[in-house]
């Protein structure tokens, strides 16, 4: 059932944040909404049903929010016990799609944290130009709650994906970004070319337009470099995941943001993960429109993830860990990108509890193979 919860999730986020490009490429100019040149931006919540969130999740008791947000305790086998960090998700729908039911499309991944031992954060924002003010008032609103020595990471998908990033290139606390089909230079966009459905070639230029008259929508044509993270980039371990067959988002705009921080801080860890195509949803794919990536791609990322944040979590004692091997071994039977460890681990998620090994700089946590679930989830 939560595997179907969480590809429910994806499917309303991808329609809210960008439908596929050959639905709109016929758009009239102008309307609201629609990310055709000389349209505008209006906050809504798309006419999506809120319920309220399961236990374990406060709504109230961070005073003076902007917008609505969900904070998550830890879960599953972390229930009780003191945070690993404190994990910000941030949802899309091209800066205009927001309210308490879009927020609640993130409770997936926000639960995924949780179950890894995570305090989440998950937030709304008012939308439009308040996009950007109101996920920083939740950053500087969240390390006042938290304090200044606990981790802070923040996940995105889509316009929320392009959220994430900025708030790391304005608060230099934000340990980690993951970044699933993130529009970092929103410049480089609209001539960059994406996955054509209709030809299965990165041929067209549709979908990154979109995209960019959104943002121009949104926050106006000359804010848009000081609004592209690419153009900023800061110190945060990043994990930049496109679909190779997203329609939206060329692959190119996950690749510039590496390169960009890179450039500027040498030595920072920027992942790009460009998954294969096959049949799991994710951001801006879904199988019943002929996109898609592959378990095996899905599994990975799972697995990117745990890269990405280990080192940001690491025990006391260990100093600034490079993982240079994670993998899933075969006591699960299980390989990453194993059809059985997807069939096995993402139905239940309690706690990602599969037996990982890890091997850094100066440290083995072994020997033989150990259960996650004490740092490194």
């Amino acid at each position: 059932m939560r595997k179907r919860v969480w590809r429910a999730g994806i499917v309303l986020s991808t329609i809210l944040a960008l439908c596929g490009f050959a639905a709109n490429s016929a758009s009239a100019a102008g309307g609201v909404n629609n990310g055709q040149p000389g349209s505008t931006c209006s906050p809504s919540d798309a006419g999506l049903i809120y319920t309220p969130p399961g236990p374990g999740v406060a709504t109230t008791g961070i005073a003076g929010a902007p917008a609505y947000y969900e904070l998550g305790q830890p879960a599953g086998a972390f229930v009780g016990q003191p945070p690993k960090g404190l994990m910000i998700a941030i949802h899309g729908g091209g800066w205009w799609g927001v309210g308490r039911s879009v927020t609640a499309l993130e409770r997936p991944a926000a639960t995924l944290w949780r179950n890894r031992g995570w305090l989440t954060l998950n937030i709304d924002y008012r939308g439009c130009a308040q996009s950007f003010p109101d996920v920083l008032w939740f950053h500087d609103a969240a390390r006042q709650l938290v304090g200044p020595a606990l981790p802070l990471c923040v996940t995105g998908v889509s316009s929320g994906a392009h959220l994430a990033l900025m708030m790391a290139s304005s608060r230099p606390d934000v340990a980690c970004v993951i970044a699933e089909g993130p529009p970092a230079n929103l410049l480089t966009l609209p001539n960059q070319t994406a996955y054509n459905p209709v030809t299965r070639k990165s041929d067209q230029t549709a979908g990154p337009r979109r995209v960019y008259y959104q943002a121009v929508a949104a926050f106006g044509e000359s804010q848009l470099a000081a609004l592209s993270p690419a153009l900023h980039p800061g110190r945060a371990r990043l994990l930049l995941a496109t679909a190779t067959q997203d329609s939206t988002i060329p692959t190119a705009q996950g690749q510039e943001m590496a390169a960009a921080a890179t450039a500027a801080n040498p030595g920072t860890y920027a992942d790009v993960d460009q998954l294969a195509p096959g049949l799991v949803i994710f951001t801006h794919v879904d199988p019943t429109k002929g996109t898609g990536v592959s378990r095996a791609a899905y599994n990975d990322y799972l697995v990117r993830q745990l890269k990405t944040v280990a080192p940001v979590i690491a025990p006391a004692g260990v100093t600034n860990p490079v993982i240079n091997d994670i993998r899933v071994p075969a006591l699960l039977n299980a390989s990453v990108g194993n059809e059985e460890f997807n069939a096995t681990v993402l139905p239940t998620c309690k706690d990602l509890g599969f037996l990982i090994r890890a091997r850094g700089s100066g440290f083995d946590r072994g020997p033989g193979w150990f259960r996650g679930s004490d740092w490194f989830h």
